[in-house]
């Protein structure tokens, strides 16, 4: 029931959280997020070009009035859609493989420390070493892709976020 599900995702994360992140969708400030909108987002930050049968399908899988665009309210259904889930999983299975730069399918600590360091809001050395004290759970040296997961999620919740 989308009412339970949105009450649900409003207490983890907060209305605020999501009202923000509709807003960066919805660029023409109409309340609602049109297939170009959604396009705009997809390409812009999360790297994506979808095609317009696929924003269609990501759209009909929570368009509960059939105006073909997204309103809040069914926008909350969409961040707690398995569609997001595989959306944010792929995501993921990217930015591990731009870390994984000698691609033995870990991350070393000095390829962590050295992205960390060096792109998007470059780390120092220091928090670098404090969050792969964090990240790498087993402490063997390397970060899985299950450890890497769980830093991704951890560090915004939602990849659209981080992306840009």
């Amino acid at each position: 029931d989308r009412q339970k599900t949105n009450a649900i995702i409003e207490g983890l994360f907060g209305i605020d959280t999501y009202r923000e992140l509709f807003n960066l969708f919805d660029r023409n400030k109409d309340g609602s997020i049109s297939i170009d909108e959604l396009a705009h987002v997809f390409r812009i930050h999360l790297g994506k070009s979808l095609s317009e049968s696929d924003l269609s399908r990501i759209i009909e899988t929570v368009d509960e009035n059939d105006s073909k665009t997204i309103e809040f309210g069914e926008f909350l259904s969409l961040m707690a859609s398995e569609t997001w889930s595989e959306i944010e999983k792929s995501e993921i299975i990217k930015a591990f493989a731009v870390f994984d730069r000698n691609k033995d399918g870990f991350v070393d600590s000095e390829e962590l420390r050295y992205a960390l360091t060096n792109y998007g809001e470059a780390m120092t050395e220091e928090e670098a070493a404090e969050l792969l004290s964090i990240v790498d759970l087993d402490k063997n040296g390397v970060i899985d892709y299950s450890e890497f997961e769980t830093m991704m999620q951890a560090d915004e919740g939602m990849l659209g976020c981080r992306q840009q």
